[in-house]
């Protein structure tokens, strides 16, 4: 029993370590690469919001928002790099539905890690509270629970597909329809 607890603990020491150097990470970019760009919402502010572990426990999933985008993340615990797996998408099953995830890889900090864009540009955010606010809103949904659902993990580990493979058309309508209320989750209709 100690030595579950020593590895929870470590899980959440890795999962905190890593957070903050993903903002950290992300932070700069918006400091450096992304400066003077005019796609930014300078009313916005680098935030790496509810990261918990995923079931496996060797990653964690949350939301990124940066002044540019909004993006559900996937973060290896341990830092990975895997270049090549830039642009490749990954269908995950989250909150009943199926979401590509492309790989992405930050040198500097981060390394490797997944992404779903949920907003980009941030334009239609007044404020950081209210995209904030969003991406809590978002993280919600995603995690309650499936009614009706077999017991089986909430996020799926999912499926590489070869760049060629555009499913980007097929998923993309169905998770914009999902955030913006226009499909029912379980029996609990718009959302």
């Amino acid at each position: 029993m100690l030595e579950a607890m020593a590895c929870a603990t470590d899980n959440e020491h890795a999962l905190q370590s890593r957070v903050a150097e993903l903002q950290a990470c992300f932070i700069h970019i918006a400091k450096s690469r992304m400066q003077g760009v005019a796609l930014l919402n300078p009313s916005l502010r680098v935030r790496a919001l509810g990261f918990q572990l995923m079931a496996d426990e060797t990653a964690a999933m949350g939301v990124l928002v940066t002044p540019w985008f909004m993006n559900l993340l996937c973060l290896p615990l341990v830092r990975s790099d895997e270049p090549q797996r830039v642009g490749e998408q990954r269908i995950r099953h989250l909150g009943g539905t199926d979401f590509a995830f492309l790989g992405m890889h930050e040198e500097r900090g981060v390394g490797s890690f997944e992404a779903c864009s949920l907003f980009s540009p941030m334009f239609e955010f007044q404020d950081a509270a209210a995209a904030e606010g969003t991406a809590q809103q978002v993280l919600a949904l995603l995690r309650r629970p499936q009614l009706n659902a077999p017991a089986q993990e909430s996020v799926s580990p999912g499926k590489w597909v070869p760049k060629s493979d555009s499913v980007t058309a097929q998923v993309a309508p169905t998770r914009r329809s999902f955030f913006f209320g226009r499909s029912s989750v379980g029996s609990g209709g718009n959302v």
